[in-house]
């Protein structure tokens, strides 16, 4: 049974008449959705933020489908409502993991359960604008454990490895009735090149699987000893030295339907099991990385299995966010590098080779729910009918208007960073309609230059006509200043789709190219000036000599 509590947690009624209950369970986060179907006509308790208990866990519902007059379909997340709060900072330098976590939960009325063995390790945290929750993912990556929640006492639990190996098989004719196989080798290495701060360097290599020399640049300026940069380097080249092997398996849940085979065949989050299909010519042993349940259909039970606990999206996430790019100028966590900073010299400037991420990020790639883009306030939405760069650009129509916006990890752009240099600014735009270009500082309007006039405008207005990413609209200059600017764009008639906004340093022998969509092809690594290993990651800026474009 379901039991609903009100929006104070206090106890309503119980929940029978539900069907098609389900439970995923998913290790790498220690998150869990419930959902369910209930009849409409009972559901008048039933609303989004109240409560729902199960045996194991209490849930906040979320979200409510009313589809049709007879049922309702019920969305519930973990009640972990407390780690959802925002703190400005947060920085652990140096500290155990019990001490570290203890100290992100303060004031929240959450505890803490670490197992003895790993609370010897020490490591450093650093973060801004981040919730408790993103914090403990971030804590757990970097400690190298697992996370659960046990949200009726409010503890982390926190371990080397959750689950345990209880001798579990699952095999054909008798519990596993499907299998379906994934294995790539698109991340796949064998020797690290770990770079921690002031010149730390260790290499790790794992020929396990194969004798091919493929090295891997991980960069975290947060490690200061040598032993722990191993440490954690030869823990991540242990998961990329292999191909990624992930199995999704239908099962017949024997231990929940029949008590006999409680004690050989139960198995939970994060069990080592064994895994026999004899259509597949298999026989191995992997971990349980996912869960779904069905508790009132056991025979419905679906698990995935991996020889690591990332999915392969989860690992090419990671490797973009370890990679040698960030680290210039922001630690990986996105926490800013004091120490990098205040290294720079405005005056010498113009003499880089690269710089990721030190204008500002213009990308249409990160947006929400409600298609609107992270970077910028707008009425108009995303749309990946036509992009000149990467996936997305913006659709805008008469009346629409799109402002930048500073967001933390993208700031707006200083013009003081370069107070020798012009800024030249350029997009690129498709259509039928008219675009108003305007540039803001303080709340008020700035003059600038279009390409070959020495008038100075406060607004450009740009008739649109054209069916194709043609040329870059034509480039508006900034004179050199100390301003702190917003580029504002209004569509006046028609529609237009917008994309590839860039604003840079003016140099004779530097250009810059914006990386909308996350990483770098190899190819695009070759033109980046002193190396051709580093990613770009969404929206970065990247300036390079012109002579390496040719």
């Amino acid at each position: 049974m379901l039991q609903l509590r009100d929006l104070n947690n206090e106890k309503i009624e119980g929940l029978t008449k539900y069907r098609d209950l389900k439970i995923e369970s998913t290790l790498a986060t220690g998150d869990k959705v419930l959902s369910f179907v209930y009849p409409r006509k009972f559901s008048n308790n039933i609303i989004e933020e109240s409560y729902i208990e199960t045996k194991e866990d209490i849930f906040v519902i979320k979200q409510i489908d009313k589809k049709s007059d007879i049922d309702i379909n019920v969305t519930c997340s973990l009640n972990v409502e407390e780690l959802e709060n925002m703190l400005e900072t947060f920085v652990s330098v140096g500290d155990t993991i019990e001490s570290c976590i203890n100290s992100v939960l303060a004031g929240t009325g959450w505890g803490v359960n670490v197992e003895s063995s790993i609370n010897k390790k020490r490591r450093t945290i650093r973060k801004t604008n981040s919730s408790v929750w993103d914090i403990l993912q971030e804590i757990k990556k970097t400690y190298n454990v697992e996370i659960k929640f046990d949200t009726k006492n409010k503890i982390v639990i926190v371990k080397e490895q959750l689950g345990s190996d209880k001798g579990v098989y699952f095999i054909e004719q008798l519990n596993l009735t499907s299998l379906s196989v994934e294995s790539n080798t698109y991340d796949f290495y064998t020797k690290i090149i770990a770079l921690g701060k002031d010149g730390l360097r260790v290499e790790v290599e794992n020929y396990s699987y194969s004798n091919k020399k493929k090295t891997f640049i991980w960069k975290d300026e947060r490690y200061t000893d040598e032993d722990s940069l191993r440490e954690d380097a030869t823990l991540k080249l242990k998961e990329m030295s292999k191909p990624y092997k992930a199995y999704s398996a239908e099962l017949i849940d024997l231990a929940k339907i029949n008590a006999n085979y409680k004690d050989i065949l139960s198995y939970e989050l994060g069990d080592i099991v064994t895994l026999i299909s004899k259509e597949n010519k298999l026989k191995l042993k992997h971990r349980i990385v996912k869960i779904t349940e069905y508790p009132n259909d056991p025979q419905k039970n679906t698990v995935e299995i991996a020889n690591t606990v990332l999915s392969f999206e989860e690992l090419q996430k990671e490797m973009q966010d370890t990679t040698d790019t960030v680290n210039n100028i922001t630690l990986d966590n996105g926490t800013v590098d004091g120490n990098r900073v205040s290294s720079i010299n405005p005056d010498s400037l113009p003499e880089f080779s690269y710089t990721p991420n030190y204008v500002y990020n213009s990308s249409f790639a990160r947006f929400n729910k409600n298609l609107k883009p992270d970077y910028w306030n707008t009425n108009s939405i995303v749309s990946n009918a036509f992009t000149a760069s990467g996936n997305y650009s913006l659709y805008m129509k008469a009346g629409e208007y799109c402002y930048q916006k500073g967001v933390t990890g993208a700031e707006l752009i200083n013009t003081s960073k370069w107070p020798e240099l012009s800024t030249r600014f350029s997009f690129r735009a498709l259509g039928k309609g008219t675009l108003k270009f305007s540039l803001w500082s303080g709340g008020k309007q700035l003059g600038f230059k279009l390409e070959n006039s020495s008038d100075y405008v406060t607004e450009a207005i740009y008739e649109i006509d054209i069916d194709y990413w043609g040329a870059t609209v034509e480039t508006i200059t900034l004179e050199p200043s100390l301003n702190v600017v917003e580029i504002h764009f209004d569509c006046t008639s028609g529609y237009i789709y917008l994309d590839s906004i860039m604003a840079y340093p003016l140099h004779e022998s530097t250009k810059a190219l914006i990386y909308q969509d996350g990483p770098m092809s190899r190819n695009d690594a070759m033109t980046i000036v002193e190396s051709d290993l580093v990613d770009a990651t969404v929206g970065d800026m990247w300036f390079v000599r012109k002579e390496d474009l040719k």
